[in-house]
């Protein structure tokens, strides 16, 4: 492996099944569904911070910031569902705003469930 692109390729050790939601008429009624676009695709989670601990008088809550890396051409797109295997764990996630790059594509996410 001698390229930028062929190591960057090597590292996305992850994958990420995504699901898209579209516009599905019935006669006069349109609902939103989810469609599977793309299972078993290549890509990287990635923690971008160190969590925080928040308390309120109810309760602590930890958050933690993620980011998904993709291939340059993946299709993926703001509030598509991210869910990401890593390491035997399953993140569910909602995807935002992608950002290309020359040799990668990242996605912040927001994680609603681990399992």
């Amino acid at each position: 492996m001698n390229s930028a692109v062929e190591l960057l390729a090597a590292a996305r050790n992850d994958t990420c099944d995504i699901y898209r939601a579209i516009k599905n008429a019935t006669g006069s009624i349109t609902k939103n569904e989810e469609k599977l676009l793309c299972a078993g695709v290549r890509c990287r989670l990635s923690k971008t911070d160190v969590p925080s601990l928040s308390q309120s008088v109810a309760a602590a809550s930890i958050t933690a910031a993620y980011k998904v890396y993709f291939a340059p051409d993946q299709d993926v797109q703001a509030g598509d569902t991210l869910i990401v295997t890593r390491l035997g764990q399953t993140f569910e996630c909602t995807a935002g705003e992608p950002f290309p790059y020359n040799l990668n594509k990242v996605v912040k996410v927001t994680v609603k469930k681990i399992t």
